[in-house]
């Protein structure tokens, strides 16, 4: 994602084919495991809370972003990519973590 402003076409389409498959691969894996992880009867309420928070980040984010960014679209790919890379920072540590305190 980081790279994708700097590509001609078709290049652009087979980064963003790649992108948007990691994308939708983390999507459905994570609102598969917000419902293993919570009670029958919060399961409602986290999906409703999911959507809810897409939906703001949906709206709001490329608003946000334009803002920013008035300068060039390229840095507004590039903060994308940094905060998924924090992201799968923070998931890599967690589970780590997650892992040594089942070896206890």
């Amino acid at each position: 994602m980081a790279i994708f402003s700097e590509l001609n076409q078709p290049l652009i389409s087979v980064a963003l084919t790649i992108a948007s498959l990691g994308l939708g691969v983390f999507y459905l894996s994570s609102m598969a495991f917000l419902n293993e992880v919570v009670p029958n009867s919060l399961k409602g309420t986290i999906s409703g809370a999911y959507y809810l928070f897409w939906g703001i980040g949906f709206f709001f984010g490329p608003i946000i972003i334009g803002q920013i960014t008035k300068s060039g679209l390229s840095l507004g790919y590039q903060l994308f990519s940094a905060f998924l890379l924090i992201e799968a920072l923070i998931l890599v540590f967690c589970s780590k973590e997650k892992a040594n305190n089942k070896g206890q």
